[in-house]
């Protein structure tokens, strides 16, 4: 066994370890990790901007730049894993939200004191009103276009009720449910938030009575009507699709979506 395979198997022994033998609760658990770190992610990537933004600002106005500089990290799954353990709590998603405050940050750091307070007072007074989306949500059917997908995925699941009693139509490849072979599937993209390790396919639930009918990762525009009830894809409520219109499609240009 080289050293690439051993510590490939420690990986997944340690992870066994953890989160036990039952290979769909395991499956699982790491889909929903994914999931969140994509968030995370993107949080991030929000967060750095406004630092960013606010240095170029305060350098035109002090020809100087207050920000030495700006890094971030989000912590590795299963490093996640191995502190909850550790702190005597269940290895899920809820207990991240719930336990850990420390699985993204950013730091910042300033030359002077007097800039810390800058950069803070600034950064406060900075507006909540959110950027524009590139899609109209009181449009009959919402549109998505391809290079949307990402954004619209996020702020779908991350505000569902805006989106309640809404038709959207988009793009997507089919894949299956694991708990619900029968009359449901789950259209979506893989999506990228920062670099190729992070890759993970992001679907919404979707009612279709032809369901069984799709052929896995073919791609297709899918019209339907959002609802937001629970589901144990998202271990709470979240949308539920249901398709008025499901038709083959070409290949998106690009197969995997960014934001």
């Amino acid at each position: 066994m080289d050293t690439q395979e051993k510590t490939n198997y420690d990986k997944q022994a340690i992870i066994r370890e953890l989160m036990g033998d039952d290979e769909d609760k395991l499956f699982e658990t790491l889909e929903n990790f994914s999931e969140m770190l994509m968030r995370y992610n993107s949080a991030i990537r929000e967060i750095r901007t406004k630092f960013e933004v606010l240095n170029d600002d305060l350098s035109l106005r002090n020809s100087r730049n207050p920000i030495e500089s700006i890094s971030s990290r989000v912590k590795k799954p299963i490093s996640i894993a191995k502190k909850l353990k550790r702190m005597g709590y269940p290895v899920t998603v809820e207990s991240i939200r719930d336990n850990l405050n420390d699985v993204a940050g950013v730091r910042v750091i300033c030359s002077f004191v007097d800039d810390i307070y800058s950069v803070a007072e600034m950064l406060a007074k900075q507006d909540d009103i959110e950027d524009p989306l590139p899609f109209d949500l009181n449009a009959p059917v919402v549109e998505i276009r391809d290079e949307d997908y990402a954004l619209f995925y996020r702020d779908i699941t991350e505000e569902p009720k805006k989106y309640a009693g809404k038709t959207v139509k988009f793009k997507g490849q089919v894949a299956r449910l694991r708990r619900e072979k029968e009359g449901m599937f789950a259209p979506g993209r893989f999506v990228m938030t920062c670099c190729e390790a992070d890759i993970t396919f992001m679907g919404l639930p979707c009612k279709f009575a032809a369901a069984s009918g799709l052929a896995a990762r073919s791609w297709v525009w899918v019209t339907a009507t959002v609802e937001v009830k629970f589901h144990t894809l998202y271990k709470g409520v979240g949308p539920i699709l249901t398709a008025v219109n499901v038709q083959p499609a070409e290949p998106a240009e690009q197969n995997v979506a960014t934001f």
